[in-house]
């Protein structure tokens, strides 16, 4: 039996689904990159955004708007 499970963070009267924010992330980077290998996702509650790195190479514009 397989079980899935979801986390979801609850901050300041809003919901963060990090499964969502991963997915939109990954898309965001294969627009960048269409061979991407990594993506690693910050996010950051204060200014409702999630920041996330290409293959270890991060920007300003490498950002998504929660």
């Amino acid at each position: 039996m397989s079980i899935k499970s979801t986390i979801t963070l609850q901050l300041n009267g809003k919901d963060y689904d990090f499964n969502s924010i991963t997915k939109d992330s990954v898309a965001a980077a294969q627009k960048i990159k269409k061979d991407v290998k990594a993506v690693n996702v910050y996010v950051n509650a204060k200014d409702s955004a999630a920041y996330f790195t290409v293959d270890g190479a991060g920007s300003a514009d490498y950002k998504i708007n929660l």
